[in-house]
């Protein structure tokens, strides 16, 4: 590089880290992304560029930079330490919440996901993609207001982002017309992040001759592995548009919008009034596991397991039940009660083999087998879990490493 080109990548750099200082990621990302054309194999920058897609929520997008990162250079600690970080239990089972509240929207279970989303954000209110996807939520249930608020919060973490200022930009009462500015927003942002992930998979491929397939594909694809929040955005944006004509916008997701009627013995929907019925007797579960989550939040392991226990004792089936029983395990295994740990860790592989947190689980069962000093059974189990799952985060762990070699 010529001295004007390399003084030209240090303004850019610079810029770019006001902008971060000052809480506008989409511009700074546009500077690193000029930056990273002219210096390609600079790992600062990539560095810096996964370090906003990170704040903006595009995780693998975020993974797929450091990766890059470290095959330009080995040492480099940022990126590795980040990495670790991402590739940490805690994370990655607050990464599958996240998809969990995707997929949910994907069903048009609009309020359970903004309810996930939520619950979220307590652990973390750090990523832009969940003020983001929550204010959809709100806006599906036809709660106008309560969407602008969030959207509004999410603006303080990235205050010139794209998405956010296309939905709010309408200042009018007319709820329809800002519904359809909306739609047609949303696919100008869809189209520019594409954009900015393809062009630097060029340029970046061309200098280090390797990169994860993730920065191929786009965005809304690999967070969910099938459809993400673009798709998702179009889904919701799209229904609100055609269910608000007329006299303004009528809700999304009525009582029961969303939700599927279980059949009677003779085959026919059980309907609205067995509905509210089933809802009067899931209220106690909801009410239980939200005492539950919370005090596992704050470790206050006894209300935890107070709360949460009674929500597995219920024995539903249902997906609080599900999430209950997963951590009431967790409770047990940190609060040091390994015994009980290895218990509702079975119990669960047991009774929910295709769920989110089936390989959380095996892990942890590993690691209470080797704490308890039985590394024969817990390599059986780290196995199991290798075969299950190849390329999880918890084969990068130094307890799986300590076991298995």
């Amino acid at each position: 590089m010529q001295e004007n080109e390399i003084r030209q990548v240090e303004t850019m750099i610079e810029k770019a880290l006001a902008k971060m200082h000052d809480h506008d990621i989409s511009s700074a990302l546009e500077e690193l992304l000029q930056a990273v054309e002219m210096e390609p194999e600079n790992v600062r920058i990539i560095n810096l560029i996964a370090s906003c897609y990170l704040i903006l929520g595009e995780f693998e997008r975020a993974r797929a930079c450091w990766e890059v990162a470290l095959r330009i250079d080995e040492g480099n600690r940022d990126a590795s330490n980040r990495l670790e970080a991402c590739t940490a239990p805690a994370f990655q089972s607050w990464l599958k919440r996240y998809h969990s509240a995707l997929a949910r929207m994907e069903s048009r279970n609009y309020k359970l996901a903004a309810e996930l989303l939520r619950q979220l954000m307590e652990e973390n209110d750090g990523f832009v993609s969940l003020y983001e996807l929550l204010g959809l939520c709100y806006l599906a249930l036809s709660e106008v207001e309560t969407a602008r608020k969030v959207w509004q919060k999410g603006l303080e973490l990235d205050r010139n982002n794209k998405a956010l200022l296309t939905y709010l930009e309408d200042k009018k009462d007319n709820k329809t017309i800002a519904h359809r500015q909306i739609t047609a927003g949303n696919r100008e942002v869809a189209a520019t992040r594409e954009k900015s992930g393809f062009r630097y998979y060029g340029l970046v491929w061309g200098a280090a001759g390797l990169l994860c397939l993730a920065l191929l594909i786009p965005t809304s694809h690999y967070i969910t592995g099938k459809q993400g929040p673009p798709a998702i955005q179009k889904k919701i944006l799209n229904s609100v548009q055609q269910e608000g004509k007329g006299d303004g916008v009528s809700s999304v997701m009525t009582a029961a919008d969303g939700l599927n009627f279980s059949s009677n013995a003779n085959g026919e929907n059980s309907g609205p009034d067995n509905l509210k019925k089933d809802e009067k007797n899931n209220l106690q579960e909801e009410v239980y596991y939200k005492k539950g989550l919370a005090a596992y939040l704050k470790a206050d392991w006894a209300q935890a397991c107070a709360n949460l226990g009674a929500v597995v004792n219920m024995q539903t089936g249902s997906y609080l039940n599900r999430e209950a029983l997963y951590y009431l395990a967790r409770t047990k295994y940190l609060s040091g009660n390994l015994d009980e740990a290895r218990k509702y860790y079975l119990r669960y592989l047991k009774e929910f083999p295709d769920s989110n947190y089936y390989d959380d689980s095996l892990y942890y069962l590993g690691c209470i087998d080797h704490r308890s000093g039985d590394d024969k059974e817990a390599r059986k189990v780290f196995t199991q879990l290798q075969q299950l799952e190849p390329d999880s985060g918890y084969l990068s762990t130094s307890m799986f490493k300590e076991v298995m070699n």
